[in-house]
């Protein structure tokens, strides 16, 4: 029992936590959102070229060694691929990182969903309020994704106020499931104690 309130106690830290680095996340990506656009491939490209270069070095200073470092290898060449890449095709790569944050949003947000219809079949009467904010950030995600190349940096200050949204509504969440798990935990030992 104690270890079963351990690990729900960790895994509702985990849900704080995450909630938070959303909101954080998306507060610094609104701020800083012309800078954000136009230096993650920079960014992206600087820290593979980095990581291939070191793991490149790594090879040959080691290959010696009774160590099998041809993974290191293999991944610093794509490393530095990536890097190249990164620093001149730099719409591809800043389009796979808005798609990716896009799906992140639209996922999270589908998970929501299924939540706000536990609410319902727990009977809490506002389960419709999580429903309709997961509806509107599965909306967000997708036009984050869908208006990119025409957005330029607006899009980042958007998928910014996404994810704060996204926190925000996770903590809600989280909030309105604990308060229906103790409403219903109190009603069970009322009827128990009769």
């Amino acid at each position: 029992m104690a270890k079963e309130k351990s690990k729900k106690r960790s895994m509702l830290g985990t849900f704080i936590i995450a909630s938070i680095a959303y909101i954080v996340l998306g507060v610094f990506m609104v701020v800083n959102s012309q800078k954000i656009a136009d230096g993650i491939n920079i960014v992206f490209g600087i820290v593979m070229l980095i990581y291939g270069i070191i793991n490149i070095i790594t090879f040959f200073l080691n290959k010696d060694t009774e160590e099998n470092l041809f993974l290191e290898l293999a991944l610093g060449v794509i490393a530095l691929g990536l890097g190249i890449f990164a620093l001149c095709a730099p719409d591809i790569i800043q389009r796979i990182v808005f798609y990716t944050i896009g799906a992140i949003v639209i996922i999270d947000s589908l998970v929501d969903m299924k939540r706000s219809f536990n609410l319902k079949s727990m009977g809490f009467n506002r389960w419709y309020v999580l429903l309709i904010i997961a509806a509107i950030g599965v909306v967000l995600g997708i036009l984050s994704i869908v208006f990119y190349m025409n957005m330029g940096n607006a899009i980042v200050m958007f998928i910014g106020i996404s994810l704060i949204y996204e926190g925000i509504a996770s903590l809600i969440t989280m909030l309105l499931v604990s308060r229906t798990k103790k409403k219903v935990e109190k009603e069970l030992a009322l009827v128990e104690q009769q």
